[in-house]
């Protein structure tokens, strides 16, 4: 199951590689940082990918608008509930 949600985690960051701030797909990468996410199979850490947009110069890491729409969970809505 984590690898599978790992692999699930990987897709869903290239599909939101871009400048948060302007949404420039313009954007190297700059290595990953790990993400701890607490699910009902037990603790899974996940890398996010960090990017700096080439046109701005600002860093971030993809879904981070997503994220923090969800506030400070770190935990699947199994675990939640």
């Amino acid at each position: 199951m984590r690898a599978l949600t790992g692999m699930l985690w990987q897709r869903l960051q290239a599909q939101h590689r871009r400048c948060s701030p302007w949404g420039s797909p313009d954007v190297e990468r700059r290595g990953p940082k790990d993400y701890r996410l607490l699910t009902a199979f037990g603790s899974a850490v996940l890398p996010r990918q960090r990017v700096k947009c080439r046109a701005c110069g600002a860093s971030s890491q993809p879904m981070d608008d997503w994220l923090k729409e969800r506030g400070d969970h770190r935990a699947t809505w199994l675990v939640q509930a």
